[in-house]
């Protein structure tokens, strides 16, 4: 198992806040009944000044010692709880977990228990991660060997997804994302190696899908560069140029847009990026618009977050400028789903990206722009909109299953192409069984009443 890529991932990218709790009055019969039911290996007890954890441990000692199933679980809870920041990282539940020969780990966000981490949900999920490339990576010395541990690692989603098509496309793509972000660092490093030490700080960030860590099979270049001094744009361009074709070298594909630091337009001093946000903010042109919405996704990848941080914080300040918002609100809604009059689908031959995905992710990251939320992930920006108010925690439900599942559609869709040779994002409902075509129709309508309330809210 990789030390440094457990370092790298934070409790709460794998945490589902469902955390099952009960009273201290509680029975130990009824914790055992409950526990069952739900499924866990654990209750949080929870009281007006108690609170404690039972686990399926402490109920095995219940029978072993003869003690009473009718007692209160308060007699028997462990009490002196050690918990973790959602914050934190895998590797520090592990070191916990070890440390203090414990298998349940509360949760903490704030001073509020949110979930229960046990120490078979680190060994299930790191179990689906392909540790192998990671290692990998951080010893490859060429393109050449990154450009066939990218052939395999697509070869190897295919195969997994083959095998298992019912696998999280959520936790999938923060994985592939994670790993694609392991080999840009890689590509810095060997493109730093060609056009010699950098003269002063900079970052390399994306943006896109990679930027919301939600890349399936291979996704368009989309990155950009900050550097700290001016007077350094010559050194950061050529950087710029060799990082971008040794991407393509490796597999990369192109951006369309030409949104990558082998464009000069995105690989820019600090200085120069904070002017250029605050022109998209004093000017409603339809290209500064965009630009507001590409970077609402930017995501530091390597070299000094600090730089990353001045130009984000300068893009979220724009927050406060309403007419704006609106307006990447309303550019946002132009991704509609095919539903027409009366809640009927307007194409048999959809592109479940265009018509399905986008229209989730595009107005829920408008919104989070409008809101200041910095989450990054869809399903997290959902979480954080329903926390704030700015829709129902039936509303955030509904967005996340439908999400979820254009999503599993679109990485099986995608792993059906590539075994063909060709990568598309069409599906034929005709062509489907009908309980899922039927499924898909259903998911379109609802992202169809979602449209309508935004826009009856804020337009």
């Amino acid at each position: 198992m990789d030390i440094e890529f457990l370092q790298f991932i934070k409790i709460g990218d794998i945490i589902r806040r469902r955390l099952v709790s009960v009273s201290p009055d509680a029975t130990l019969k009824d914790v055992a009944r409950i526990m069952n039911e739900r499924g866990v290996s654990y209750v949080f007890v929870s009281g007006k000044d108690e609170r404690g954890i039972l686990t399926e441990g402490d109920l095995k000692r219940v029978i072993a010692f003869n003690i009473p199933t009718d007692k209160p679980v308060r007699e028997v809870m462990s009490k002196n709880l050690i918990t973790i920041g959602i914050e934190k990282t895998l590797w520090d539940a592990v070191v916990l977990f070890f440390k203090n020969r414990i298998r349940h780990l509360p949760v903490r966000e704030g001073e509020k228990i949110v979930d229960v981490l046990t120490i078979n949900d680190v060994v299930y999920f790191a179990s689906r991660i392909p540790f192998y490339f990671i290692d990998e990576i951080k010893r490859a010395n060429s393109l050449d060997e990154l450009a066939d541990l990218y052939s395999k690692l697509n070869r190897y989603i295919i195969e997994f997804v083959t095998r298992d098509e019912y696998i999280n496309p959520i936790n999938m793509g923060k994985i592939i994302s994670y790993i694609n972000d392991e080999i840009i660092r890689k590509v810095v490093e060997l493109s730093l190696a060609e056009v010699g030490k950098p003269p002063c700080r900079f970052s390399l960030f994306v943006t896109g899908s990679e930027g919301r860590l939600e890349q399936l099979i291979k996704t368009d270049q989309d990155n950009a560069m900050i550097y700290e001094k001016n007077e350094h744009r010559d050194f950061f361009l050529q950087l710029g140029e060799v990082v971008h074709s040794n991407l393509l070298k490796i597999g990369f594909p192109d951006c369309k847009g030409g949104y990558t630091v082998g464009n000069d337009q995105w690989v820019k001093s600090v200085e120069d990026w904070i002017e250029d946000v605050k022109f998209w903010g004093s000017y409603l042109y339809p290209e500064n618009v965009l630009n507001v919405s590409i970077f609402v996704d930017m995501r530091h990848v390597c070299g000094d977050v600090s730089l990353f941080n001045v130009v984000q914080t300068h893009l979220y300040n724009l927050a406060e400028n309403r007419p704006l918002f609106i307006s990447v609100l309303e550019d946002a809604l132009r991704f509609k789903p095919p539903v027409g009059f009366g809640g009927r689908i307007t194409k048999d031959r959809i592109d479940i990206k265009k018509h399905g995905i986008s229209p989730i992710v595009m107005p829920v990251k408008a919104l989070s722009f409008g809101y200041k939320i910095r989450a990054k992930n869809t399903v997290e920006r959902i979480e954080e909109l329903a926390k704030k108010g700015v829709i129902s925690e039936e509303l955030a439900k509904n967005l996340i299953a439908s999400y979820a599942f254009l999503k599993r559609i679109h990485l099986i869709t995608q792993v059906e192409g590539a075994k063909k040779g060709k990568i598309s994002n069409e599906i034929n409902l005709k062509e489907l069984p009908k309980v899922r075509a039927d499924f898909i129709k259903d998911t379109l309508k609802s992202i169809a009443d979602f449209h309508k309330k935004v826009e009856l809210r804020f337009l």
